[in-house]
């Protein structure tokens, strides 16, 4: 998946509170590194797809000069609204595939006891 759109999904979400562009691409910058992405996009690249998301977002996209910037502020450092998710809303956020992985987790646990009863009659058999 393009980090962009992971870190999109996955570290942020769509608020009517605004964010820098400067701020959500030190946090991209921080979160690519600590995941260890090989490829980071260069910046031009990476405010193309941020600027998109606005675009296409509820919220919309209104861009304006130094002098008169627009709803969005100027298009140098534009203003998102996008905020970076807190840890706590990480872990909202995700409690459902947290709940199919210990599902998938109790399962594995109840197939190997039975792998182990198995073994355990052939060996005494």
């Amino acid at each position: 998946m393009d980090p962009i759109k992971q870190w999109l999904e996955t570290q942020t979400k769509g608020s009517d509170n605004m964010t820098s562009f400067r701020d959500l691409l030190k946090h991209f910058k921080s979160w690519a590194e600590d995941m260890e992405i090989t490829y980071i996009p260069n910046i031009k690249n990476i405010k193309e797809e941020l600027l998109s998301w606005q675009e296409l977002s509820k919220f919309g996209l209104d861009l304006g000069t130094r002098q008169e910037p627009g709803k969005n502020g100027p298009k140098h450092n534009p203003l998102l609204n996008l905020v970076i998710l807190e840890p706590k809303d990480l872990i909202e956020s995700h409690k459902f595939e947290i709940a199919i992985l210990e599902d998938k987790l109790a399962r594995a646990v109840k197939i190997a006891d039975l792998y182990k009863q198995i073994c355990e009659t052939l060996q005494t058999a």
